[in-house]
Parts: structure tokens; C-alpha cells; sequence
């Protein structure tokens, strides 16, 4: 039973998204009115250029680099054609180019030999620095290959041309033009998952994709952040509990409609700790610390429900993740995370939908109203969102009850009795 918190707890995590997106809508915007010119300057450049020059022979593949720059769910779900192409080319060398806090989930998948990121958190100038000094790293490489793996930014679509890259391979889209400054593409499909659409991006770069090839963290891969987990937090499941995360935060560069109400997760994370005796761990980054405290003082239930937010790694969390039952949470990166490394996921959609990024493999729950006003992210027009109503309705609308009622059918959790002393 849930006491009374629910309508008393505010929002935090809504309102606070609201400040980050600041950020992230600065980006788009210079993105948006700064890219545009100058991948026109650029396309202009190449087509000047080429009618001087020879066209180049197909040579050897020997180094190869991907850029991938926003989002850790993307990320993973890139990973198996990531790792297709280097199939493709065994030979080759690969960087793997991203911001600075994706590094440690791609380490953590493999996917490069070398990774060069940039920093977004220490301003703008910083920024540029970063950006011109990894261009002129990349170009000391003698870059062969470029896949561009977003999906139609046009920053990511300059640096691939400026590394120097002959071949060079990404989304194309009429509505978002980027200079075609790309040499091999292939379309993004809207009505595919995002999984299915690198695949393609794989064929056009020249290797096989398989269809069966998931996303997946291997216990090797792991084995370290286990054991650093468990010196760092071995207070946690010390009885052998099962362990459930709930993950109220989404990914930075989206607004609040993406998110399921802080009151719901609290009196969840209440349900569930009292009816499977469970511990309940409330995950997040460090900018998510608030909306974490105060769901776990709204559930008031002691070490049963316990906060990690800002206090674990990439590698941690994985870890985590690793050993828990069950992972609640709205469409993110720590859901991919979570599906890769074999672990049930409940997952809230509201403005995005499953169709593109649904968790992927066996035995997930998906919570998905399709009102007639979503989804309402496009990924083709930057991925604006324009909420129909006041609130989500689309997420407002998924209750605990439900929720609760999808995990009793599942399964997933074991009842424990309450230890009698």
C-alpha cells in the first residue's frame, strides 16, 4: 500500500530535465543554423576540388573510424553492425569518436581499438577546441573508412569529412540535408527499430548483418566491474534478495514527456518491496541525484529501497544491472544497457515509441497507451517535441497497478516471506 506520498511528491525529475534541455537545445540549435552553412561551404569545397582531382582507387581498408556522439541506448543498439563491419575488415585499425561521457559504455562493449571523445560540460570554446584537436588526430591516422552512425546531425556528418576519410558511409535523408558529403549511405527507415536501421548502414558499408546478432555484453567483458561492484557495494543483496532498479531519469537531449511521474516510481518502488520482499535500487546519473532522493524519501521504507544515483560508474551500473531481477524504467539507456546484459526490463514509452526502440530479446514488458497524439519525437525533424496536452497523458496514464500487475504475470520476481524474529 502506498501512504499517501503521491500527489505531495514533486516532479523533479520533470522539472529539472527542463534546465538540462537547455543545453542540449543550444547544441541542436548550432547544429541546426551553424551546420547547415558550413556543410554548404564544404559540399561546395568537395565538388570544386573533384574536378581537379583524380577519383581515387579503391584501396585497403586500414583504418576505420565510427562516430557516434549522442546517446548511450544508440550506442549499444549500433553495436552488433559495429562489430560486423570490423568483421568485415579484421585487418583494420578502428577509433571509435564520441563525447566524453559515452567512453566507458563503448569500452565496455569493445567496439574500438582507440577512442577519441569531446567535452560538452566545459563550454562552448572548449567544445571547439576539443572538436579541432580530434580532427587533427584523426587525420594523423590516415582514416580510410568513416561511418557516421547518427542518425542526420550535421556536426557528425563535417568531422567525418574533415578526418580525412575517402569512404565515407551514413544515413541519408532528404528532409535533413548534410552537404552529401557521404560517398555510401542508406536510408533511415522510421518504421524499423533503430537496431534493424544500423544494420543497413552495415550493408552499405560492406559487410553482413545478421538479423539474429542482439545486442549483448559478454561476462568477460564484465568480469571487472563485477568485481569492483561488489568491493564498492557489498552491502547490497547480502540476504540474498532479489534486487529490482528503477530508473526514473531518460536521456539529457529529450524534454519531460519522456519520463513516467516521480510519484509513480515511489509508490512502485513501496509495492514492490513489500510484496517480494525485495531491495529496491533507484538509479542515475549525477544530475539526477534530486529526483532520486526524493522518491526515496517518498517510499520511506528504509534499506529496502536504496539510492544510488550519481554514485555508480558506467561500469558499476552495468554490474549492477547484471545482478538485478528486474529494471523499471523509462525509455533510456540504462534499458538498452539492462536488455543487453540479459536482465527483464519493464519499459515506460510515451513521446518515442517501442517501434524504434523497444528493448530487445525475450520476455520485456512494454507500457505504451498509442494515444492519437503519439509519439510525438521524429527523428527526421531533430527529434522535436511538441506535447498535444498540458501533461504526457501518454505516460500519465500508465499506472502502478498495471505495472504491478504485468510484473506479478511475468513472473520475474519470487515471493519471499518476512523473516519472523
Amino acid at each position: 500500500m502506498f501512504y499517501g506520498h503521491r500527489h505531495r511528491l514533486p516532479d523533479y525529475g520533470r522539472l529539472h530535465l527542463r534546465k538540462k534541455n537547455m543545453k542540449a537545445s543550444r547544441m541542436k540549435f548550432i547544429d541546426i543554423y551553424a551546420g547547415l552553412p558550413l556543410c554548404a561551404i564544404l559540399f561546395a569545397l568537395h565538388k570544386t576540388v573533384s574536378v581537379f582531382r583524380r577519383k581515387p582507387s579503391s584501396r585497403e581498408i586500414k583504418n576505420m573510424l565510427f562516430i557516434k556522439f549522442w546517446g548511450m541506448g544508440t550506442i549499444i543498439l549500433a553495436s552488433p553492425s559495429v562489430k560486423a563491419i570490423r568483421a568485415k575488415y579484421p585487418d583494420a585499425r578502428a577509433t571509435f569518436m564520441t563525447f566524453t561521457r559515452n567512453e566507458a559504455v563503448c569500452r565496455l562493449l569493445g567496439l574500438a581499438d582507440d577512442y577519441v571523445t569531446v567535452d560538452v560540460k566545459r563550454g562552448f570554446v572548449r567544445f571547439i577546441v576539443d572538436t579541432a584537436a580530434a580532427i587533427v588526430r584523426l587525420r594523423a591516422k590516415g582514416i580510410d573508412m568513416a561511418v557516421d552512425l547518427e542518425f542526420f546531425t550535421r556536426f557528425s556528418a563535417i568531422v567525418g569529412y574533415l578526418s580525412g576519410a575517402r569512404s565515407r558511409v551514413g544515413f541519408k535523408s532528404w528532409e535533413a540535408w548534410r552537404g552529401d558529403l557521404l560517398t555510401a549511405s542508406a536510408p533511415f527507415n522510421r518504421y524499423w527499430h533503430v537496431w534493424k536501421n544500423f544494420g543497413s548502414l552495415a550493408v552499405a558499408a560492406g559487410a553482413d548483418f545478421d538479423p539474429s546478432a542482439l545486442p549483448r555484453i559478454a561476462d568477460g567483458e564484465l568480469a571487472p566491474s563485477v568485481k569492483s561492484f561488489d568491493v564498492k557495494f557489498n552491502r547490497l543483496a547480502a540476504g540474498g534478495e532479489d534486487i529490482v532498479c528503477v530508473n526514473p531519469n531518460s536521456a539529457v537531449e529529450f524534454d519531460w514527456p519522456r519520463r513516467w511521474p516521480d510519484a509513480n516510481y515511489a509508490e512502485l518502488a513501496v509495492a514492490l518491496a513489500d510484496k517480494y520482499r525485495c531491495r529496491v535500487v533507484i538509479i542515475g546519473g549525477a544530475d539526477d541525484v534530486a529526483c532520486a532522493e526524493a522518491i526515496e524519501r517518498a517510499a520511506a521504507r528504509g534499506d529496502r529501497v536504496v539510492n544510488l544515483a550519481g554514485k555508480t560508474s558506467v561500469g558499476d551500473l552495468a554490474a549492477l544491472l547484471k545482478k538485478s531481477r528486474l529494471l523499471v524504467t523509462n525509455d533510456s539507456g540504462p534499458m538498452h544497457l539492462a536488455a543487453a546484459l540479459g536482465t527483464t526490463v519493464a519499459a515506460f514509452f510515451g513521446a518515442s515509441t517501442p517501434a524504434l526502440t523497444r528493448p530487445l530479446g525475450e520476455g520485456h514488458l512494454v507500457f505504451f497507451k498509442n494515444l492519437e497524439c503519439s509519439p510525438c519525437i521524429n527523428l527526421v525533424t531533430n527529434d522535436k517535441i511538441r506535447c498535444y496536452h498540458r501533461a504526457p497523458k501518454c505516460l500519465d496514464g500508465i499506472t502502478v497497478g498495471e505495472v504491478l500487475g504485468a510484473i506479478e504475470a511475468s513472473g520475474v520476481l519470487r515471493r519471499r516471506s518476512a523473516v519472523v524474529l
